[in-house]
């Protein structure tokens, strides 16, 4: 009998049917395996993420913000990283600096900082006016403890000094303008009286207001940071029932009529400068809306009446939106700007704007402006395409340096953000021993010594790879996106290697603004960032920025319609060096970027 002619009974057909399907549930349960299997370690990743965060938010709150390598508990033990070795006790992580002495191949140049001088009680008091006390002996004193005779005078020996404090003290300036009548035209139906018309206008019409009143209460909320209701309850005390309004109100004022003006010059000057840094904070402000401009193209005034229509437009338009359902903002960005590289000439600017968008860069510096940008990577300057960005390498530290911080268990050179982080050490090492060099020569040295490592780091980052989202991935992310601008610091010796010195103007801002917490209009907001301008590039060019302020506002009428005489009233001029000195300009010093 033939087998395979024989028809398959029911019994196997059930059994493969069974076996078909057998298999296609094994199939589709190995797919749902392997489905939980990525769930879980998408779980697994994001929990590893929100570690790392909650790990980094109990650094920032709790632990260490420095970012030394000497915090990671390394001891020393990394040594032989990208090139030749570097004893890691000499890393400084702090950009160019001028202080103590180092000899090279016979050549002797200062770099780094010196130890502070301790000064003595003479120095201190050096710049005092000096009240001569002379404690004269008693009747009992001037008897002879051996003979009993009188004693005559010797000399005065110098015992000890103090220093007092005489607290401000506040008056007030009653002006009395003389009236006169004439004898000759006087009858009984009328009298020729004449008024002298000499008296100096009011700084703000209606108002006690004058220019050194209004420069101490700018001193005090935007130089040293003391809000308005506490400045309130400190003039009461003197005597003077000035409320937090009315201070509020002058500064605007002050602002809005005269002192823009100046703002705005430098602001053109500032433009000019081939070498800026720039970086920007947040603040908030109560009753937010869009300003009208205060200056035109050429930073003159513009007519009040013409800004009052242009600002009634601008708010009808925000009403409209109002109304329509557009949500209020409230949170506003203070941009800065400064020139302290490659000019001996500082200036400081802030920039109130409602957004952190590029747009505002670009409208405040131009698109067209070509010269070097100091940032910290953020996408906003991009559009600044004339320009040339240098990336800050802080940052660049920075990003290995969280990596460094998540990590469990010892550190070796092995670990990729290790030897990240001590390449960027070594940079600044470098810089540290190039400090003091001409910028031509500095340029040099920078391409011989610190572009290889460079090379070296692009290549070595190659094979990298990490979990998405970790800070690994981060670091090694801005690492590859900011390439180019990385290393455009070595372009020109006059650049610098961060944007230590912007981020310091953003924290004077950032200081002030954990005080007084808030702005309540926009006109506040703009006010403080043409106040706090002022100060700074006042501190930057070592002068009094009280002094400063008052003598802007007492020379107003100099300035305000004579483009050409502006030149004399910037921070760094003769006049103002004369007029706002600085006593002891050593102890008043702008501080270094480090």
């Amino acid at each position: 009998m033939n087998v395979r002619n024989q028809p398959i009974s029911q019994d196997i057909l059930t059994l493969l049917e069974g076996q078909k399907r057998l298999e296609g549930e094994m199939a589709a349960l190995k797919e749902l395996v392997a489905e939980k299997d990525r769930i879980i370690a998408e779980k697994d990743k994001t929990i590893a993420q929100l570690n790392a965060q909650l790990d980094w938010m109990r650094r920032q709150i709790f632990g260490k913000k420095s970012e030394r390598s000497a915090d990671l508990g390394t001891n020393g033990q990394f040594s032989f990283l990208f090139g030749e070795g570097i004893d890691p006790g000499t890393i400084v992580e702090d950009t160019i600096t001028e202080g103590h002495t180092v000899t090279i191949d016979q050549f002797t140049r200062t770099t780094g900082r010196t130890k502070t001088h301790k000064a003595t009680f003479d120095e201190i008091i050096d710049n005092l006016p000096q009240n001569r006390i002379e404690i004269s002996a008693s009747e009992e004193e001037r008897i002879c403890p051996e003979c009993g005779g009188e004693m005559s005078h010797l000399g005065w020996e110098k015992v000890r000094s103090e220093v007092i404090v005489i607290p401000a003290r506040y008056e007030a300036n009653v002006y009395y303008a003389e009236a006169l009548k004439c004898e000759n035209c006087q009858d009984d139906e009328h009298t020729v009286i004449v008024k002298t018309n000499h008296v100096p206008d009011a700084l703000i019409p209606h108002s006690l207001a004058s220019e050194t009143l209004v420069a101490n209460i700018a001193m005090m909320k935007y130089g040293l940071y003391v809000p308005n209701y506490r400045l309130e309850k400190y003039i009461l005390l003197q005597g003077v029932k000035l409320t937090r309004e009315s201070m509020s109100y002058q500064l605007i004022y002050v602002c809005e009529y005269y002192l823009v003006v100046i703002y705005e010059w430098l602001h053109a000057e500032l433009k000019k400068r081939g070498i800026i840094n720039a970086d920007e904070t947040t603040g908030k402000v109560n009753n937010l809306k869009e300003l009208a401009p205060l200056t035109d193209a050429c930073g003159n005034l513009i007519d009040k009446k013409a800004q009052k229509a242009a600002q009634q437009l601008l708010d009808a338009k925000a009403k409209r939106e109002s109304e329509a359902g557009k949500p209020m903002r409230k949170k506003i960005y203070m941009w800065m700007y400064s020139s302290r590289y490659g000019t001996d000439l500082p200036i400081v600017l802030y920039d109130y704007q409602p957004s952190r968008a590029g747009e505002c860069c670009e409208r405040f510096l131009g698109v067209d402006y070509d010269g070097y940008l100091i940032l910290d990577g953020y996408s906003g300057y991009n559009g600044m395409k004339a320009s040339t960005r240098c990336c800050c390498i802080a940052h660049f530290r920075r990003y290995w340096f969280e990596a460094i911080k998540t990590k469990t268990g010892p550190l070796d050179e092995t670990d990729p953000a290790v030897r990240a982080f001590m390449f960027s050490n070594k940079l600044f090492h470098i810089e540290r021993e190039l400090a003091g060099l001409p910028p031509e020569e500095r340029k040099q040295k920078r391409l011989e010594q610190e572009k290889p490592l460079w090379n070296e780091f692009w290549e070595w980052q190659k094979g990298l790879e990490a979990s998405g989202g970790s800070p690994l991935q981060k670091a090694l992310t801005y690492a590859r996106n900011h390439r180019d601008t990385l290393e455009n610091y070595m372009l020109d010796g006059n650049l610098p290697m961060t944007n230590a010195y912007a981020e310091l103007q953003a924290k004077a801002y950032a200081t002030g603004r954990k005080n007084f917490l808030f702005h309540q209009s926009a006109e506040g907001a703009r006010s403080a960032a043409i106040l706090m301008s002022l100060i700074e590039s006042a501190k930057a060019n070592q002068i009094n920025p009280e002094l400063y302020l008052a003598e802007l506002l007492r020379r107003r009428s100099e300035y305000i319609h004579c483009p050409e005489k502006r030149e004399e009233f910037a921070p760094w001029s003769d006049r103002m060096k004369r007029t706002c000195a600085i006593k002891n300009k050593q102890e008043n010093a702008v501080p270094n970027e480090d």
